[in-house]
């Protein structure tokens, strides 16, 4: 049995046009949504659970495609060894769970209740995390056990701040005593902490890590080491070489934008990541675009484009993963982001066309709207049997843009 906990749901994910029917739809439609829908019902009277809505104008997610194998989840194999129904989405917790949240860290951490209303920690929690994380209600207890929280807090990257603060002030003082660094000095430290987070770790014994850094001392591995919360170790060989990612990725991928949007070398440690480890960092990339896709420093690591040869084709590979949530964040596209995707689509990657042909449609990425360039990349995605540019072509034909309505 395996169980898998993803924090994207699998029908979101794929870059796919939209567009409000123009009439609506026929008998043998309709009946055939009634019958769906009847099975759907039956399944959850089977198995006392809720079944899946299944919404495939919202696309695939990559995690999903590459567990199946296939864009549709359809596989003779996995469908038998399911169990149903096979996805199940996790409720958000109630403003009442998160507020009991907020309470039981604070406790966790100072022994003591807040003396503040369930109403002022939910208006805070309100302020600076719309949508109801958990993660945020964690780090609202750590911050309300110390001291209360500023009323000027209004978004969720304040309550990051006061999190790297707190640790700035305690735990990185106590191990660097003297040579304390801020977020963006150029620390050897500091460069080993954020190259490890995006690269999702790093090993001091690597030569590339030598050829990045030069020789890292016990001591700077232990200061690397406090930066991303990992294991100080105390024998006598002093702490481990392995340096860890700072986590949640949350924290770690605020950590990275505010040290180098704050004078850390970005093209330095960029090239290095992408070339010590391209996929990690290619991952990396898709989380921030995800998480902050309106961050004037997402921008600037998006657009950055590795001189490593290897790297150039993962990052051109990585555009069409990476664009859908800039997309969905209606904010402007890296120019060498949208290049990458381009050359992905011309060397073949159906993922690229399909996405590529979504720029056209929408007029997005830079492009200026050009239906007959988008039903061209459709058309050559269909070929190669891209889900995506199926789904592309058929709405295509279903409006009636640049060919007959079919």
């Amino acid at each position: 049995r395996l169980l898998l906990l993803e924090r994207q749901r699998w029908d979101r994910g794929a870059l796919r046009p939209a567009a409000p029917p123009k009439q609506q739809p026929d008998q043998a439609t309709t009946s055939r949504f009634v019958e769906l829908e009847q099975s759907r019902a039956d399944i959850e009277q089977a198995v006392g659970a809720t079944a899946p809505v299944f919404t495939p104008s919202e696309g695939v997610a990559e995690w999903f495609i590459r567990v199946t194998g296939k864009y549709d989840g359809d596989d003779p194999d996995i469908m038998r060894a399911r169990h149903n129904p096979s996805v199940i989405e996790l409720d958000r917790l109630s403003e009442n769970n998160l507020v009991e949240l907020v309470r039981m860290v604070a406790r966790e951490f100072n022994g003591c209740e807040l003396a503040c209303g369930d109403r002022s920690i939910l208006e805070t929690l309100n302020r600076v995390d719309r949508v109801g994380r958990p993660l945020y209600a964690y780090f609202l207890g750590q911050a309300m056990s110390a001291d209360n929280p500023s009323p000027e807090w209004t978004r969720h990257e304040d309550l990051l701040d006061s999190v790297l603060n707190k640790n700035h002030a305690k735990r990185w003082r106590a191990v660097f005593t003297d040579d304390l660094p801020a977020l963006g000095d150029d620390h050897l430290a500091m460069r080993l902490g954020v190259s490890a987070t995006i690269a999702r770790g790093l090993d001091c014994k690597d030569q590339r890590i030598r050829e990045f850094a030069g020789p890292v001392s016990a001591g700077t591995r232990r200061q690397a080491l406090v930066l991303t919360d990992g294991p100080l170790g105390s024998g006598a060989r002093g702490p481990g070489t392995f340096i860890p990612p700072l986590e949640p990725d949350l924290l770690g991928e605020w950590f990275v934008l505010s040290a180098l949007g704050e004078g850390l070398p970005l093209d330095e440690i960029l090239e290095f990541s992408w070339a010590y480890r391209p996929i990690a960092t290619s991952a990396f990339l898709q989380r921030l675009a995800q998480d902050f896709p309106d961050h004037p420093v997402t921008f600037d690591v998006l657009q950055y484009l590795p001189a490593d040869e290897a790297a150039q084709v993962v990052y051109r590979s990585n555009a069409s993963q990476v664009i859908p949530f800039l997309s969905k964040a209606e904010v402007t596209y890296p120019s060498n982001l949208f290049l990458a995707l381009k050359s992905a689509a011309q060397a073949g990657d159906g993922r690229s066309m399909a996405s590529l042909a979504t720029c056209y449609y929408e007029g997005s990425g830079g492009v200026e709207k050009n239906l007959s360039e988008a039903l061209n990349w459709y058309r050559r995605g269909t070929v190669i049997g891209n889900a995506a540019a199926i789904n592309g072509l058929g709405i295509m034909y279903y409006f009636g843009y640049e060919v007959n309505e079919d």
